[in-house]
């Protein structure tokens, strides 16, 4: 049975971002590109700020796979919304993805490093945005489009810098964590932190690059996906 695999991209990404990995990886498994209210297709949905809120209008796209193996995917804030997406689905349905693969950040139980951006005024804000080298230049310098994107991106950030872990027991799947060599907020011990929140094998795998390196390192990134799909 084919693997069905969800991807839940970073903040202020769109599905768009994971495209090239669901025509990579289209002989190992079968990819549902996650998006989220507020761009996208969903351009006109109104962004959510708030975790559960946000998970409460994503999980239905899964249900009718449960009878499949399910793999979870996200980098950065989508590997938060990947991990509390495999515990909601352990606590309404009884059932656990068939593997957890979370990308970009930190073991869910630390603190976060990085200074909260989701609060400053729009100008500071977008400075902030730029500096972080996640969103391209020429859609920063364009007024109108920001106009339309701005509450995606601070809802976004919002939810990611006010995740808190509530406890719950360890996962019964396998968690592969990836990340990267130069990315100055997530040291390679918060990688094998992740250890913690599962019974099973936990993978690490570091890559060459910075905190987007899924771009920079597709190639690699897809072999190890490939990988893990497999398993």
């Amino acid at each position: 049975m084919r693997p069905q695999m969800f991807c839940f991209p970073y903040a202020g990404g769109s599905a768009r971002a994971y495209a090239p990995l669901r025509q990579a990886l289209d002989q190992v498994a079968d990819v549902h590109l996650v998006e989220l209210p507020g761009r996208g297709s969903r351009i006109r949905d109104r962004p959510v700020d708030r975790l559960a809120p946000l998970l409460d209008d994503l999980v239905p796209a899964l249900l009718p796979h449960l009878d499949q193996p399910i793999v979870l995917f996200g980098h950065s804030l989508g590997a938060v919304l990947a991990f509390e997406t495999a515990r909601l689905l352990r606590r309404r349905h009884g059932r656990v993805p068939a593997r957890l693969i979370v990308s970009g950040h930190r073991a869910p139980h630390l603190p976060l490093r990085e200074a909260r951006i989701h609060h400053l005024p729009d100008d500071s804000f977008v400075v902030r945005l730029r500096e972080l080298n996640g969103t391209p230049d020429e859609v920063l310098r364009n007024a109108d489009l920001m106009r339309l994107l701005l509450p995606a991106l601070r809802a976004d950030f919002t939810v990611s810098e006010c995740y808190r872990l509530s406890p719950e027991e360890p996962l019964d799947c396998p968690i592969s964590v990836y990340g990267a060599t130069l990315d100055p907020d997530i040291p390679i011990a918060d990688l094998h932190a992740w250890a913690r929140h599962t019974r099973g094998r936990c993978r690490v795998d570091v890559f060459a690059g910075d905190h987007f390196f899924l771009h920079t390192q597709e190639a690699s990134l897809i072999k190890a996906l490939c990988r893990d799909l497999r398993s």
